[in-house]
């Protein structure tokens, strides 16, 4: 019998399945993952391919967990065969979308007993083979832990395991109340584009982060994704690249934020007469207490804070637990964020715009803010360099919040033509105005 053993990466893992992969398995190495689920369905039956699917969702579940440094997961029941192929498949798949270490422990295995299949191909000739793998249904938290899942993991679990599926039925028979999602064509999509050359002056920027505008991906989101696209540039840094898609059917029904908050917040409910889940909503938009939301279910510190007061929103106001800011404390912590190692996006919202502040600079009492703005026409940075995106510009604000310029109306002036509203730069100040702010820790 053989033990799957999943140990969370060290310097030279990597390099190791890599190497391994290369040697082993070289067919396999540059697939994605459709292609290895196409791979396993073909080589095995379906009782495998639940297999397959739990151990890749239990992996899944450990990796979004980043306080655990190392994990070990343990199969006994499941049976692979040296001669399968599949080993190498399972390697592949692994490494490419966890950065998991695997080691692959075989014993000889009895398959007497293991029952034979009939099956027939196209032109009607049957064969008959044994099952390469035995596998004994397990609990759910015998797969991940020697201790019971808590209720909020097994929830976790579940939306991750169901999420395809829950999907699928979403394009048939949606329960969302905005229009059914669609998708662009490619000369309109704006690929996400990693930040690299910040502007003169930047000292302090979120270098890990990817920018995300509408119809990235190729979802037609523009005129109501841009608070979508903010949390995915703001997940970006942990590396976490969860599509439009998925956000939106992860976090746009009630019951799913009412989990992740009770869990959050054991003592409080989230409960509201007033619809404020991105499902219960016409417009189908987030806000940065949605953002806050998918932080905690990837575990991620957040601060969910405003500015000036709580600006006209969907979100219920009791969720913003700590006392409005002040601009000036606003700035503090600004440098305080930017100033850590590989810091993340902030993103910011005023109840009908979201932006992302992915770097400052200070000059004496001045604030200068790069901003990442998703506001941008369809295929606005289709094939454009990094160093030559639409939708990234710096504010310079006044100490008391007040705006003094923008690089719009200078050295960026070339991209006014590629915004959805070429004035959208002027709301961005924070002298009198009310602002919905997520700041990852």
């Amino acid at each position: 019998m053989s033990a799957f053993q999943v140990n969370f990466p060290n310097a030279n893992s990597q390099k190791l399945i890599a190497d391994y992969v290369q040697n082993h398995a070289p067919e396999h190495a540059q697939m994605n993952m459709s292609d290895y689920i196409k791979e396993v369905t073909q080589a095995c039956d379906q009782q495998c391919i639940q297999a397959f699917e739990k151990i890749r969702n239990a992996v899944r579940e450990r990796e979004l967990a980043p306080n655990l440094t190392e994990r070990k997961l343990c199969i006994p029941s499941l049976i692979i065969l040296k001669s399968s192929g599949l080993s190498e498949v399972i390697q592949a798949l692994f490494f490419e979308k966890f950065g998991l270490k695997i080691v692959i422990q075989r014993e000889k295995a009895d398959l007497s007993e293991t029952p034979r299949k009939e099956v027939k191909d196209s032109d009607g000739t049957s064969h008959s083979y044994q099952s390469e793998f035995v596998w004994c249904e397990t609990d759910l938290e015998k797969i991940f832990h020697e201790k019971p899942l808590s209720p909020y993991e097994i929830f976790k679990a579940r939306v991750h395991q169901q999420l395809a599926t829950f999907t699928r039925h979403q394009e048939r028979y949606p329960m969302y109340q905005r229009q059914k999602l669609t998708f662009v064509s490619a000369a309109s999509v704006n690929p996400p584009s990693k930040l690299s050359k910040p502007p003169m002056g930047i000292e302090f920027f979120a270098k890990s982060a990817i920018f995300y505008s509408f119809n990235a991906e190729g979802v037609r989101d523009h005129g109501w994704g841009c608070a979508w696209r903010a949390i995915q540039t703001c997940l970006s840094s942990y590396n976490i690249k969860t599509s439009f898609q998925d956000l939106f059917h992860i976090f746009g029904p009630l019951r799913n934020l009412q989990a992740i908050y009770q869990n959050k917040y054991p003592n409080e409910k989230l409960n509201s007469i007033k619809s404020f889940a991105p499902y219960e909503l016409s417009s189908g938009w987030a806000e940065p207490f949605i953002g806050e939301m998918a932080m905690h279910f990837y575990g991620i510190p957040a601060r969910l804070e405003t500015i000036n007061g709580i600006p006209n929103c969907n979100a219920p106001h009791f969720v913003f637990h700590n006392p409005t800011l002040t601009f000036s404390r606003f700035k503090e912590l600004l440098e305080i964020h930017f100033n850590q190692v590989n810091p993340a996006p902030i993103m910011i919202d005023d109840g009908a715009y979201a932006f992302n502040i992915i770097g400052i600079a200070r000059n004496d009492s001045n604030i200068t803010l790069w901003i990442a703005d998703a506001h941008i026409k369809e295929g606005a940075n289709l094939n454009r360099s990094e160093t030559n995106l639409n939708g990234l510009y710096t504010v310079t604000l006044k100490e008391n919040g007040e705006q003094v310029s923008c690089s719009l109306n200078d050295v960026d002036q070339r991209q006014k033509s590629h915004l959805t509203d070429s004035q959208i730069y002027q709301t961005l100040h924070f002298d009198i105005k009310s602002w919905m702010i997520l700041i990852p820790n």
